[in-house]
């Protein structure tokens, strides 16, 4: 019965661009660059809670204090 239950596994922050990228989201390139670690985030942890998932986006962006 253990087999049918995957462990948890959490996505761990890694820095991938600074607080700019995050600041120029209407622009294609940083657009991209928070996509894919959206997509990377759901990759490992999905289902994940949408409020997990920005604090775990922001975090990869170098912001850490998300209300």
């Amino acid at each position: 019965m253990d087999d049918l239950i995957d462990p948890h596994t959490p996505w761990v922050p890694c820095r991938m661009g600074s607080t700019s990228v995050l600041d120029e989201l209407s622009c294609q390139d940083a657009g991209h660059a928070v996509e894919a670690v959206i997509r990377e985030v759901i990759a490992t942890e999905g289902p994940v809670h949408l409020v997990r998932l920005a604090k775990l986006v922001a975090a990869a962006f170098d912001l850490n204090k998300v209300p």
